[in-house]
């Protein structure tokens, strides 16, 4: 699958996004400054089974709301060989996702999920439950996902780098850990495969009849509004540790045990008018 020519056009890709060096302080400049004999070496370990993955060079990225996020950015050479890995799954991969699905995938983007949640509201939906997954990249099972990607790629090869990948050393400036469960924020095939753990909730959702909507772990399931004149509003309530978000818990307890960080009910025009305000 991986050749000199897909590795070439990968650092291609790679150089495109302007991203930092990784753990061994390898920019993108130095690497390409040796671009033949680093892509050579980089195959000679593919080829050879004894390529594995530096560990990730953990950073904090403020996330406006007083918390952190953290990111684990591959080394150069890594991101390499995940992106031109990434370029022969993603289409397999990308025939089994569902069309409420908006996040990461080519073509699609969160200006489009609003315009569908406006479809939704025209057509006469008006309430809204609001859902957000706890830490769902620090959590997703390991073995869980292993075994959905082995229902599409069949590649022995590939399965293994996908296998180092999410089980990758982390390097947070005092030590080295290994990720035990979770899907390294960072990593170039981690958006598909986030994609992929969540598609069997979103058919779940979908074939329960919901007008479902989700961008990357946040999630818009919609209900018309019954029994109400269309006048009533209900302001945004948000559900901490209520009946809502039991049941919701409940609702999720079949499809990976995902957590929910809040949920809540909201009037579509209620909630237009609170963002027009802000």
């Amino acid at each position: 699958m991986l050749d000199i020519p897909s590795l070439t056009a990968a650092f291609q890709r790679v150089k495109e996004n302007h991203g930092c060096a990784g753990v061994d302080g390898v920019t993108i400049e130095r690497f390409e400054a040796e671009l033949n004999r680093n892509i050579s070496m980089l195959l000679h370990e593919l080829e050879s089974k004894l390529y594995f993955p530096m560990p990730l060079l953990q950073i904090l990225v403020d996330k406006g709301n007083g918390e952190a996020r953290k990111l684990c950015i591959p080394a150069v050479r890594d991101r390499i060989v995940q992106t031109a890995v990434l370029h022969e799954i993603e289409p397999i991969l990308e025939k089994q996702f569902e069309e409420c699905s908006f996040a990461y995938r080519k073509g699609r983007s969160v200006k489009q999920a609003v315009y569908k949640i406006k479809e939704y509201y025209e057509a006469g939906y008006r309430w809204v439950v609001d859902a957000d997954i706890d830490a769902f990249f620090d959590s997703v099972d390991h073995e869980l996902l292993i075994a959905k990607v082995k229902r599409f790629i069949k590649d022995a090869d590939v399965l293994r780098l996908i296998d180092l990948w999410i089980r990758a050393e982390v390097w947070d400036g005092e030590s080295v850990k290994v990720i035990n469960k979770g899907i390294p924020q960072g990593s170039s095939v981690s958006p598909v495969l986030a994609n992929l753990f969540l598609d069997e909730l979103d058919e779940a959702m979908l074939n329960k009849g919901y007008r479902y909507i989700r961008y990357a772990d946040d999630r818009v399931p919609r209900r018309r509004m019954v029994g109400r004149s269309s006048s009533v509003q209900l302001c945004c309530i948000r559900d901490e540790g209520r009946p809502l978000e039991a049941a919701m818990q409940v609702e999720a307890s079949n499809h990976r045990k995902l957590r929910w960080l809040r949920a809540g009910v909201v009037s579509v025009t209620e909630k237009a008018e609170q963002d027009s305000v802000r």
